[in-house]
This record gives structure tokens, C-alpha cells and sequence, in this order.
């Protein structure tokens, strides 16, 4: 399988008592499963990577994390009040820095629980900017 990559199938055959039957399974990268679909799904957020380059031109240098870059209306993200330019830095005491991460660790929560998230938010005044920390629970649907 793991020869075959995302190239072609692969013919299984299961046998379950005399019932026997073929299936054809191919491998996907996990960004075809884990990724801003999953995580909107999942909070009602809508995220990006914070390249090096972003946080540059956003004046966070070398901040890493997940921009916010849409919060679904009345969605789990905006009753934890989230908003647009928010960076999104670790998740569960885990750093974020792909989306693939974050999706997957959603995955694995269900409907109800709670993730714990801290993020920084920047707050300008005038020619300033400055950078708060704060830390959300953040409900799962």
C-alpha cells in the first residue's frame, strides 16, 4: 500500500465468517481529511497558517500559529467571542502551526467538549500595537 501511494488502488479482501469481500482503498494525504473544513465544521472558525512572511507584515516576527481570518456567526468561535486577526498559538498545551494538527486534534473531540485554546490578540492604539495573550475554552459541535 504504502508503494502504491496515492497512485492507484489496492484490492483488500475481508473475510468475516464466510462472507468474504473485496475492497479497493488507496492512500490520501491527511490534509484530504485534516484541514480549514474540518476545523470550521468542527468550531466555526476559518484559519490559516501564519507563514513568516504574514507575521512580518502583521508586525508579529516570529510568532507561530493559526490566523483567524473568519468566525462563523453565532458558530462555537463566536460565543467564545473570536475574532478576525486573532493568532491562535497552541491548543490543549499543544503549539499550533498547521492546520493539519489542529484539524486532526478537533477530530478527535465530540460534540460538547471543550478544547482549551491561547492566542494573541493585537490591539492598536494610535501608531502602537500591542499584543495581548488570553486563553478560550473553546465548545466543539
Amino acid at each position: 500500500l504504502r508503494a502504491a501511494k496515492d497512485k492507484q488502488a489496492i484490492a483488500l479482501t475481508v473475510q468475516q465468517g464466510r462472507d468474504r469481500k473485496t475492497l479497493n482503498v488507496r492512500m490520501v494525504p491527511e490534509s484530504t481529511v485534516f484541514n480549514a473544513r474540518l476545523v470550521l465544521q468542527k468550531t466555526g472558525l476559518t484559519v490559516q497558517e501564519l507563514t513568516p512572511r504574514l507575521a512580518q507584515g502583521m508586525g508579529l516576527g516570529g510568532v507561530a500559529g493559526l490566523l483567524i481570518s473568519d468566525v462563523e456567526p453565532r458558530s462555537p468561535a463566536a460565543l467564545a467571542e473570536l475574532k478576525h486577526g486573532m493568532v491562535l498559538t497552541s491548543a490543549d498545551g499543544g503549539m499550533l502551526s498547521d492546520v493539519v494538527a489542529f484539524a486532526k486534534l478537533l477530530n478527535g473531540k465530540k460534540a460538547g467538549d471543550k478544547t482549551r485554546v491561547e492566542l494573541l490578540i493585537q490591539i492598536q492604539r494610535g501608531a502602537f500595537i500591542q499584543l495581548r495573550e488570553a486563553v478560550v475554552e473553546l465548545k466543539i459541535r
